[in-house]
């Protein structure tokens, strides 16, 4: 998240928040950018994916918009 932040890499987040494990987390992440702690809020946006089976589509469907597929391909191999 600190690289997305300081426009290092576009590249999807995830947080797998299955039975709402990473609610505290996210709760966090909201009230740093509504204090304006995280200045880049807009690149600071993990994908909240609540079912396990779901999570390599949503990461597939979120590599479809990047604009910058370099290395796509590698990643989507590795999934």
């Amino acid at each position: 998240m600190t690289w997305a932040q300081l426009g290092r890499h576009e590249k999807p987040m995830v947080f797998a928040n299955v039975n709402g494990f990473w609610d505290p987390m996210l709760e966090l992440v909201r009230h740093m950018r509504e204090q304006g702690f995280i200045h880049t809020a807009h690149r600071v946006q993990p994908m909240v994916v609540a079912e396990i089976d779901d999570i390599v589509p949503a990461i597939l469907e979120k590599l479809e918009t990047v604009r910058d597929l370099d290395g796509a391909e590698e990643v989507i191999s590795r999934l």
